[in-house]
């Protein structure tokens, strides 16, 4: 009986404090609606020290001392609710916001993950597991080793990136792994810049260092390279670019270092090494538009009209708005319509890419070999005179540069078909001080 009684009792005691508890709650929301939050917070005290148990009094008290800038008290009131109700996803989400704030990202994660467990549908338990994974360095390293794996090196160094702004206690190593990078995708600029990064963060870091002075030496002959190409200075250009392709480099520094050393070849006169050059850089690249163009103007050097036509045709359909393979396809078709025509290369033995130097040299030697007056027959005498103009033309035409660069485009600069108008034109200036022929006897001045 006294049992019975002692529960009856207990029950009502219940009921009232949980009626004073709900008048307290109600009370609250009302100053809380208002933005009343010290009266709010004073009301909710009421209630859970009426019912400790009570949920709403507890999550609505660790509400509002969000509300009023408390954190670690919200977070106690949270703890509180969800040890008495695991499964109340609003206030997962709400300790979730606040972990997240004071940076313990993967209580944080947790808690957001449990709260989508009980309520896939909550919003703002998807919103918070968003912002914690942005700030989540390990998923940016992991999607980074996957963008290597697949070879998409630039999706990989900005996740590398973002890495070692937000894991700054290893961003030392995060940034070798970027040099490195770099440097296996041939930026030479660009490893360099990372693996300073490294070594002002730790000037200490074991790999750093040594790979700091590789780089250091291969950029500066890169630079020095890059100087003589800039200075026209193509021998030089071809040694720098041959101190770098002899030295323990990735391919992919190969394959720039031979993006420079393929013009420079060909401006130096090394067709054969020119072409090899370019087309190593288009294995590694079919679609390498410049390089195509400049492994054309090689084959054109080199009396190969119809690679260089395939060079440039190929570099228009992958870039049909590219000037330099449509003006190239022109020039080509000039060059072969003219093939029957006089050669001005081919009279004088030099190559396309022969300096005036050059030029000059082998005029000088074809015109003492052919000079008329060491011809007594008269056939041959005629056959030196043809010869020998035709010399002279060639000489004329290559050591102008004006009248070269129509040659190279296809066009004869002492070609009358190719005056306006029609106009009679001499065809070359190159014998002035020729006397002509008087007697039999032959006087030639050749300008030095």
């Amino acid at each position: 009986m006294l049992l019975l009684w002692l529960t009856t009792f207990s029950l009502l005691i219940w009921a009232v404090e949980s009626d004073r508890a709900a008048q307290e709650i109600s009370k609250g929301n009302v100053n809380l609606a208002k933005g009343q939050y010290n009266e709010a917070l004073q009301h909710y005290h009421e209630a859970v020290e009426a019912d400790s148990t009570n949920v709403q009094a507890l999550f609505r008290r660790g509400t509002t001392q969000l509300f009023l800038g408390r954190p670690s008290l919200a977070i106690r009131d949270f703890d509180a609710v969800l040890r008495l109700k695991p499964d109340m996803s609003t206030a997962r989400t709400q300790r979730g916001n606040v972990l997240f704030k004071q940076g313990k990202l993967e209580e944080a994660k947790l808690d957001f993950k449990k709260a989508l467990e009980s309520e896939n549908s909550n919003k703002e338990a998807w919103e918070g597991l968003e912002k914690v994974m942005i700030w989540d360095s390990s998923l940016y390293r992991i999607r980074a080793k996957c963008s290597q794996q697949r070879g998409d090196i630039h999706s990989a160094l900005m996740d590398l990136r973002k890495v070692a702004k937000l894991d700054t206690d290893h961003a030392d190593d995060v940034l070798y792994e970027m040099s490195r990078l770099h440097y296996e995708s041939g930026s030479v600029e660009q490893a360099l810049r990372s693996i300073r990064d490294c070594l002002k963060y730790n000037p200490d870091h074991k790999l750093g260092y040594p790979f700091y002075k590789k780089l250091r030496k291969i950029g500066k002959i890169r630079d020095a390279m890059i100087a003589k190409s800039e200075n026209e200075e193509w021998n030089e250009c071809v040694k720098k670019a041959g101190e770098i392709l002899k030295s323990d480099v990735s391919e992919a520094i190969r394959i720039d270092i031979n993006r420079f050393s393929c013009k420079c070849n060909r401006e130096n006169g090394d067709l054969e090494q020119a072409i090899q050059d370019c087309s190593k850089v288009i294995n590694d690249n079919p679609n390498d538009v410049d390089i195509l163009c400049e492994r054309a103007e090689a084959h054109i050097l080199n009396d190969d009209l119809d690679s260089a036509l395939n060079d440039f045709t190929e570099a228009s359909n992958i870039d049909s708005g590219n000037s330099a393979a449509r003006k190239g396809i022109e020039r080509v078709k000039s060059l072969k319509e003219n093939a029957g025509k006089r050669d001005y290369y081919r009279i004088l033995g030099v190559s396309r890419s022969a300096n005036k130097r050059t030029i000059t040299k082998a005029y000088r030697k074809l015109a003492q070999k052919w000079h008329p007056d060491l011809f007594t027959d008269e056939k041959e005498k005629q056959k030196a005179q043809k010869k020998f103009i035709d010399i002279a033309a060639a000489k004329e035409v290559l050591t102008d540069d004006e009248k070269r660069s129509k040659f190279d485009n296809g066009i004869d600069p002492l070609d009358t078909s190719n005056q306006q108008g029609g106009a009679h034109h001499h065809g070359f200036q190159g014998f002035r001080g020729f006397q002509g022929f008087n007697d039999g006897q032959y006087q030639f001045f050749f300008r030095q």
